[in-house]
């Protein structure tokens, strides 16, 4: 987005257009004197005396020079020269009817002038703003000097212009873009690119009870610039100054504005409160929130398309053969976050990806990704396939195309329809909604059903029934396909609502219990702690009540318990070696111990901390042992354990000496990988519908000694043979134990031993 220029003064940028040096002009009246025309003589008597004349107002001259260009106060020359600290708080911009706007450090002004051709100026001051400006402002002194002015000439071929007062002292005014700016004004790379590049539109204000909705957004907007200035949109006013925005806290200064007088019901006013106070600033996506002082939150939203924060629905790709239709947009998603990953849901399966995208270029590498055998219709493979060449990404009429490298077609993709909740009829079972901080609206009755959207304070819908254990409502949305959303019942106020269907639970899309969860970072209130390798820090919840931790070097077992959002980890064994000294390991083991809440966004979990302390967030991870050379446990995540003994039940046969034969468990990926005795191994693992089996295996070629070629033959065989398993935690130990029971062909029946870690 081209950025717009620096904005100090008054007016809009447009007004600074004319700001190219030139030669001094010649002075020249723009605005002819009116001549009245004189009216037929009237006879009179002839001693009576002739009627006064009408006084004619002097011609209006406007200088060509002097107009539409905004002049910055630098210097005085007098008996005490003076050079001014903040050229661009102190300006002048002069209009061709005549008028002038005034910046007066802190306060703001308009008056008339007249420049009658011959090199002299009349300035008269109109009103002014009566802010308390610092006590080292110069408003007063630019007020008298605008009132004394009496010449004017230009100097340094028409950049400066030179005021003479009465007195012989001399103002002297730059042209502003010909200034550097100082004070408030950030350097480039301090300015926060989430904020800025985007024209943010005013949508509403709270303030204590009361709810406000601007009518016309369009009209009032706010636009950062990367140079630490920012241009406002105030209804018929424009205006603009400097900002800071530094820890969550955003500030505006040195603002000015043009005065003009709005219509009746215009919101100018109320939206300039904004200005000289520090605010508490957020975004999320496409929204920006300002929290004043006093509790006051102004809602902002971006007018313009903007990769991160958008959920984009595949809509069709063009080819150079023939156009791709898609059947269901919905079903093929990406998501991209301000992190530099992307959350694609390509039909039944979901990929973590990463992406760049740098001045319309962009490139989107896959990664981890889930192998849910999808419908026959499923266009996954051609979504994904497609959207791994992007090459060029750009906004047309609120889409996104992405063009695909070797001019393999353009793909277009629009967003994800936004939540309607109508206007609950007079009579109908309705809930509104209490929580402080809104709730999230979802696609069934748990969180681990994703947010399809958040409803504010206060928001209310059409309650149409009720989940079948009467904690979540259905809430009608006609513009969802299935035209219902679903809320957390707690956070709602519900009125008429006795006597509402039960709704059965549609099936999970997000779930707790099977994936690799990484931990990717923390969000706190005062900084974002980043992993520094996800893969070294992992959670891996069972249907047990158990969970899996990886926590660096050291491994943990611990006990958790949900109840709707709510979950709570409590510690168990865990191992205690002495990992590296850059080791998160700690620190991820006590922000684990304080989950509060845990939810589901874009196939992604986060788990809030208590006393909101900070969000943890955490990505899915599993990679198949054939993608990394085939066989190397070591970069699979999942449960390791060491085979101990194996062999009819009873009569186990302990492994030979010198030899390692271990097994990790990937639930996440389905597979199972580990080393055999000699070779190294890998293969599926099946756990659905309360089946177990596990291969048939791959191996490395490797030969080795006889009787461990022999061992490893009976363990893989035996593997092979798997019909169930089971694992159990030593009280006061950090040896986890488990059991796979296995028969073989010939009808014998055994089992394997295995310790963790």
């Amino acid at each position: 987005m081209k950025r717009l220029a620096l904005l100090v003064g008054l007016v809009l940028l447009v007004a600074l257009a004319a700001c190219n040096a030139q030669p001094a002009p010649t002075p020249t009246a723009v605005v002819e004197a009116v001549v009245p025309t004189e009216a037929a003589p009237t006879e009179v008597p002839p001693t009576a005396e002739p009627a006064p004349a009408e006084p004619v107002a002097p011609a209006i001259v406007a200088d060509p020079g002097l107009i539409d260009t905004l002049w910055v106060w630098v210097s005085r020359d007098a008996a005490e020269p003076l050079d001014v600290a903040n050229p661009h708080n102190y300006n002048l911009l002069f209009n061709a009817d005549g008028t002038f706007f005034a910046g007066l450090d802190c306060n703001r002004g308009t008056g008339t002038y007249n420049t009658p051709g011959d090199g002299t100026i009349s300035i008269a001051l109109g009103p002014t703003t009566m802010a308390m400006c610092a006590d080292d402002s110069l408003a007063n002194q630019m007020i008298a000097m605008l009132g004394s002015a009496a010449s004017y000439a230009y100097e340094e071929e028409g950049e400066v212009v030179a005021f003479t007062m009465a007195d012989g002292s001399v103002d002297r005014y730059r042209k502003a873009d010909t200034v550097p700016s100082v004070g408030a004004m950030p350097p480039a790379g301090d300015a926060d690119t989430a904020l800025v590049g985007r024209v943010w539109q005013w949508a509403g204000r709270i303030a204590g009870d009361q709810v406000t909705t601007v009518d016309s957004p369009e009209d009032y907007s706010l636009t950062f610039n990367d140079d630490g200035s920012f241009y406002a949109r105030l209804d018929c006013n424009n205006g603009g100054g400097s900002y800071t925005a530094a820890d969550g806290t955003l500030t505006m200064s040195g603002v000015r504005t043009t005065l003009a007088l709005c219509p009746d019901g215009s919101m100018a006013g109320e939206m300039s409160t904004a200005f000289e106070q520090p605010l508490a600033y957020a975004i999320d996506g496409r929204t920006l929130t300002l929290t004043h002082g006093d509790g006051t939150i102004d809602t902002y939203t971006d007018a313009a398309p903007s990769l991160v924060g958008t959920t984009w629905q595949w809509l069709g790709t063009t080819t150079a053969k023939e156009p791709i239709t898609v059947a269901d947009s919905s079903r093929y998603t990406v998501e991209f976050l301000a992190d530099g990953s992307a959350v694609i849901k390509a039909d039944c399966n979901n990929v973590i990806a990463q992406y760049t995208a740098v001045d319309g270029a962009m490139t989107i590498t896959p990664g981890p990704s889930t192998l849910v055998a999808c419908p026959e219709d499923s266009q996954a493979d051609v979504f994904t396939q497609q959207i791994s060449a992007a090459a060029i990404y750009f906004f047309m009429d609120g889409d996104l195309y992405i063009d695909l490298f070797a001019d393999g077609g353009t793909m277009r993709f629009g967003e994800l329809p936004t939540v309607d909740l109508p206007t609950p009829e007079a009579g109908v079972p309705t809930g509104t909604v209490n929580a402080p901080d809104g709730v999230f609206l979802r696609t069934g009755p748990d969180t681990s059903f994703p947010s399809v959207g958040v409803a504010a304070q206060g928001d209310s819908g059409t309650l149409i029934g009720i989940s079948e254990d009467s904690r979540w409502y259905v809430v009608d949305a006609p513009s969802r396909a299935d035209g219902r959303v679903w809320v957390f019942a707690e956070f709602v106020d519900a009125t008429g609502a006795e006597g509402l269907p039960v709704v059965p639970n549609p099936a999970p899309v997000n779930v707790l219990v099977g994936p690799v969860w990484q931990w990717a970072y923390t969000t706190t209130p005062v900084e974002t702690i980043r992993s520094a390798d996800p893969t070294r820090y992992t959670v891996q919840f069972m249907a047990d009540g158990t969970a899996a931790i990886q926590a660096d070097c050291n491994r943990a077992v611990v006990q958790y318990i949900t109840d709707g959002q709510i979950i709570t980890l409590t510690p168990g064994p865990m191992t205690l070696a002495a990992c590296p000294e850059d080791s998160q390991g700690d620190l991820f083991m006590q922000q684990l111990s304080n989950a509060a809440i845990f939810f589901f966004q874009g196939g992604e979990l986060f788990i809030d901390q208590t006393a909101s302390s900070g969000t943890m967030r955490f990505v899915t991870g599993a990679t198949s042992p054939e993608a990394n050379g085939g066989g190397d446990a070591t970069t699979v995540t999942g449960l390791p354990f060491r085979v101990v003994s194996f062999g009819p039940l009873g009569a186990e046969t302990p492994i030979l000496d010198g030899t390692m034969i271990d097994a990790l468990f990937d639930q996440a990926g389905n597979r199972v990988s580990g080393t055999a005795g000699c070779n190294n191994f890998f293969g599926p693992m099946n756990t659905a519908s309360g089946a177990f089996k596990l291969g048939p295996f791959a191996t490395t070629m490797m030969m080795c000694e006889e009787n461990v070629m022999a061992q490893e033959a009976a363990f893989l065989a035996a593997l092979e043979g798997a019909t169930s398993f089971q694992w159990m935690v030593q009280p006061n130990a950090f040896i986890t134990q488990g059991q796979i029971n296995y028969t073989l062909a010939d009808g014998t029946t055994g089992v394997i031993n295995f310790v963790s870690p």
